[in-house]
């Protein structure tokens, strides 16, 4: 997949080659420290908001954090503020890319790096309240069960004007609910279900060895779709929603295909079908040491819809090509 340079920073001594950071390299046996949360932030063109960012990040009351920044070569000024920002602070971990790589290598080059218990991705056009991530870390040492644990939200926009709050109510709270109805939310991809936005959960933070477990099976797992993760750690764990607002995002003027059109995920967002995210997850069931063979066997139930939507949905792009073919 390819290669980078990583360095850390420290004040007395400047910049300190850690060494080549190679990309896919999923087996670095990182030895996880017991209660530390893994601050992943991939980051791209964003001389905009990551100052912003970076602060909210260093303004969290949670002690016991290690930032990891992949910056994905970018050319807007952003590596140079990220520089700065490492060479101030001895837990930022600074990964620059000799390339860009895409968003989705770039997601998984924090994550490889990371040795927290906790791990979170961390938008670089976004923020987060200072208590946020003590109050999730709570929420993950009270339920020993649970594997994610997200907030509610408030979306603004570039100018940061008030879009709206995000909050999971009734059917769309996944506490208390079982294997089969949450794993069931995020997968089903009904549009009532995308319009409550429920894809946020793929940003709340994780017990880092169950999406660490993920990311091995699937190297791009973020680009099956960004519901797809939360729908796995579901079936291996359980959901927890915390009625807060914690959590604040940014609604880009233009949707990620068009600001990004040469980015490797462009063209698989924009055609996320059924069948795919179904046999990546069904696969996914099955191999995934984490799950347990009583949750595998309870999440049978989840399938037979998405397998149903999937070969309709199949069937309906055949139907379009002979109807096109006959036309021409």
């Amino acid at each position: 997949m390819g290669r980078a340079i990583c360095y850390r920073y420290s004040e007395t001594r400047g910049a300190r080659l850690l060494g080549e950071f190679k990309l896919g390299a999923r087996d670095n046996h990182i030895q996880e420290v017991s209660g530390l949360v893994s601050i992943g932030l991939p980051v791209y063109n964003s001389v905009g908001s990551i100052r912003q960012t970076l602060d909210s990040i260093l303004s969290q009351d949670y002690p016991h954090v290690e930032v990891l920044i992949s910056d994905n070569a970018s050319t807007d000024g952003t590596y140079e503020i990220l520089l700065e920002y490492a060479s101030k602070h001895d837990d930022i971990t600074l990964v620059r890319q000799d390339v860009n790589k895409g968003i989705s290598c770039n997601f998984t080059a924090v994550l490889e790096m990371a040795r927290g218990e906790y791990f979170i991705f961390y938008a670089a056009d976004d923020t987060w309240e200072p208590s946020a991530m003590s109050q999730l870390v709570r929420e993950l040492e009270k339920n020993s069960e649970c594997g994610l644990v997200m907030a509610a939200t408030k979306r603004v926009r570039t100018d940061s004007s008030l879009v709206d709050y995000i909050r999971y109510e009734g059917p769309y709270n996944p506490n208390g609910k079982s294997l089969v109805a949450q794993a069931s939310l995020l997968a089903t991809r009904h549009q009532h279900v995308l319009d409550q936005n429920i894809d946020l959960f793929a940003l709340g933070l994780y017990r880092r060895r169950l999406l660490a477990s993920i990311y091995r099976l699937e190297a791009d797992a973020w680009a099956a779709g960004v519901v797809f993760i939360p729908a796995v750690i579901a079936i291996a764990s359980e959901l927890i929603y915390v009625d807060e607002v914690l959590y604040n995002r940014t609604v880009q003027d233009k949707p990620f295909q068009e600001r990004l059109p040469d980015d490797p995920l462009s063209p698989k967002m924009s055609c996320l079908a059924y069948h795919v995210l179904t046999w990546k997850l069904l696969r996914m069931v099955l191999l995934m040491p984490e799950i347990s063979l009583k949750r595998k066997i309870a999440s049978l139930p989840v399938f037979p819809p998405l397998i149903y939507m999937s070969l309709r949905g199949m069937l309906g792009k055949v139907k379009r090509a002979i109807y096109s073919w006959r036309e021409n």
